[in-house]
């Protein structure tokens, strides 16, 4: 549901949704990596990159080079 309201352009409410899931399952790895996402369509960086950095220290590949991508622009 998330990805959809950012296919909508309702990035904030997206964003909500990803934060409220990592909330309610921290162990998730892809939540993480998708709550980064939402940060990226925000344009925040820096949350970004932290979202990110957990998503890869709980074990998913996928979101090392969205990491290494944003830390090269910094």
């Amino acid at each position: 549901m998330a990805y959809e309201l950012l296919g909508a352009r309702k990035v904030k409410e997206a964003i909500r949704l990803f934060d409220l899931n990592v909330k309610e399952f921290p162990n998730y790895a892809n939540d993480f990596d998708s709550l980064g996402d939402g940060y990226i369509a925000a344009n925040d960086t820096i949350n970004a990159i932290k979202a990110y950095e957990i998503s890869v220290a709980k074990g998913n590949n996928i979101s090392k080079p969205k990491l290494e991508a944003l830390k090269k622009k910094k």
